[in-house]
């Protein structure tokens, strides 16, 4: 008889094995990889964040790519006019912000350069209000002391002369706000002041198109900001928008960690009410009224998130669909028009030149019958 032999694997069968083992290791700990640890976020800056490179957008029902942007950048601000949109400012490779406006005709899917921000600026706010652009607040990259700079400008820009004028100063350096045009009025909402997250809720009143400028205090240099409420929370990077004669703030950072709440506050009787929490924590997200429902756009700071979610605003329910960018997708402009939500640019591994749209709700033209 054959004597008794030792089973061993052979080279190839090592190598196989180390290699299968590789692979499931990694695909556990890669979606992690995208997420900075649970400490602390680099509240103003991706530029210390590990980069991954170009995530690939996974194919998903209602999604399609545009355009993308002319450069790669996180934390700028997007808005739209008209039939337009405008990318504003942000950051890009190794934490260097830029001044860039790029306007966006979504009738011919073209981007074309417009006259840049006086100041380099990410984490700005801004808001249109006629054929004009708010800009309030910001950082600019950090200085050779590793500080970032706040701003307290605020500036607007007149499309139609393609020029910018600064207006006067905010109530103190803010980044990671939000600006909102409701009616005739602009409305700066929290963010961070570089030691805190803020709760205040300030107005200002722009003059009325062809009227002079408004009035600034000249012993601050203030711009006529009036103090008309406070947040229940302080926060900043959250997400806000104006629907149903209500501001709906939600999410964001409150300096410990992100935010689940949720809170409206109703302008006409000065009172907040606090909504049915997100199901989950989210900062650096984009917060878009679609016609019909509220819809929470990104986050993931500091854990990972594969779904965007959407408030009903008749039954007050949370709903979720999924990313095209599942781990994290943060600090990203979007706008919204005729059903449509357009996501452009921020983090995901990398600083991205993404350009998104998703049809968020649907028009359909039904047939009048007439009976004669």
């Amino acid at each position: 008889p054959l004597a008794h032999l030792a089973m061993r694997p052979v080279t190839w069968q090592v190598y196989y094995l180390v290699a299968i083992l590789t692979l499931a290791l990694m695909a556990l700990v890669l979606p992690n990889l995208r997420i900075q640890s649970a400490a602390m976020p680099q509240l103003l800056s991706d530029s210390q964040s590990t980069i991954l490179g170009q995530p690939i957008p996974i194919s998903q029902p209602r999604w399609e790519p545009r355009t993308p942007l002319a450069m790669s950048r996180s934390r700028l601000a997007v808005v739209r006019v008209d039939d337009q949109l405008y990318a504003l400012g942000g950051e890009t490779t190794d934490g260097h912000t830029v001044a860039n406006v790029d306007a966006y005709d979504l009738q011919v899917n073209v981007w074309r350069s417009r006259e840049p921000m006086p100041l380099s600026l990410a984490n700005l706010a801004a808001a249109p209000l006629g054929q004009h652009i708010y800009v309030a607040g910001g950082s600019t990259e950090a200085t050779e002391t590793g500080t970032e700079l706040i701003s307290d400008q605020f500036w607007v820009y007149d499309i139609a002369t393609d020029s910018w004028s600064q207006i006067g100063k905010l109530p103190y350096p803010l980044a990671g706000a939000e600006l909102l045009a409701v009616d005739n009025a602009l409305y700066l909402i929290g963010g961070w002041d570089g030691q805190a997250a803020q709760r205040e809720v300030w107005r200002y009143s722009p003059p009325a198109e062809g009227a002079p400028a408004a009035d600034t205090d000249s012993s601050t240099g203030l711009a006529e900001w009036a103090l008309i409420t406070r947040m229940p929370t302080a926060r900043a990077f959250f997400g806000a928008v104006y629907a149903k004669e209500e501001i709906y703030v939600i999410g964001g950072y409150d300096g410990q960690q992100e935010e689940q709440r949720a809170d409206a506050y109703m302008l006409s009787t000065n009172t907040w009410r606090e909504l049915p929490p997100l199901p989950t924590a989210r900062g650096g997200l984009r917060l878009v009224y679609d016609g019909l429902d509220i819809v929470a756009l990104g986050g993931g700071w500091t854990h990972s998130l594969d779904t965007n979610e959407r408030l009903d605003l008749n039954t007050n329910v949370w709903s979720n669909f999924p990313s095209p960018l599942p781990g994290e997708w943060r600090n990203f402009g979007a706008a919204e028009y005729r059903g449509r939500i357009y996501l452009l640019g921020g983090w995901s591994g990398d600083y991205l030149d993404i350009h998104l749209q998703y049809q968020s709700s649907f028009s359909l033209l039904l047939p009048v019958i007439k009976n004669d």
